[in-house]
Order: C-alpha cells, then structure tokens, then sequence
C-alpha cells in the first residue's frame, strides 16, 4: 500500500490505497485481526444511557469473548460472561438482576446463581 502524502494533481494516488476487497472476506484476515488487534485495543461496549439505573446489565461480545457491563449502585463494572463452576455463558442481551434469583424479562440467564452471587458481592440488593 503506497504511504506517502497525498498529491492533490495525482489522480490516482487515490486508487492505490484502497484496501482489497479478499482482505474483508479472508478468515486469515479475520484470525489476524482478532489476534493482534480486536482484544488488544479499547472496545466501547455499551453507552451509559444503556444502563442508567442500578442492576441493569448489557453483554458485549467480541469475537470468542463475551462481557457483563453491570451498574452496580455509581459504579461499572465488567466480568466475563462466564460461569467459573461450569464455563457456561451467564447471560445474554441486556436486562436486570432482579434480587439474587429471577433475572430481568430482557435477560437470558443460564445460570442466575451467578448474578446472586455478583450482587452479594456488590451490594445489589433486592
């Protein structure tokens, strides 16, 4: 790919620095990217409007990963979407812990004792 500064009388100058479209579509690519780049550099995983009140959560994913962003009374917190007793993921899309049992309507929990066991540590109370 030509690096050198752009010459506003090149009209081609342009066209040599288009990205190839096999680079969009390759699964090296893909792997190359998610190797040295994706997990390596700032994500924004969601925006505070997503989560305004106590006990609302948001996955993210990113490429095999997955977090839980979770306002916990001012603060945010993140953990890996993970179950640590079965490696299971704990959630998905967005909701509420709803005390230590019943998750939000907007939530897909696979194993809710885990958000119990967030919200005893974190002072999510019922």
């Amino acid at each position: 790919m030509d690096t050198r500064k752009p010459d506003p009388f090149d009209p081609g100058w342009l066209e040599r620095r288009k990205i190839p479209k096999g680079s969009y579509l390759s699964p090296g690519i893909l792997d190359l990217e998610a190797r040295r780049l994706w997990l390596n550099v700032w994500q924004m995983a969601c925006r505070v409007e997503e989560i305004p009140n106590h006990g609302d959560f948001v996955v993210y994913d990113i490429m095999d990963e997955s977090v839980i962003v979770l306002k916990s009374g001012d603060a945010i917190r993140a953990y890996h979407n993970v179950c640590p007793h079965r490696g299971r993921r704990i959630a998905g899309g967005s909701g509420k812990v709803m005390g230590r049992k019943y998750p939000g309507a907007g939530a897909s929990i696979a194993a809710s004792f885990v958000f119990g066991m967030l919200a005893a540590q974190h002072a999510l109370k019922d």
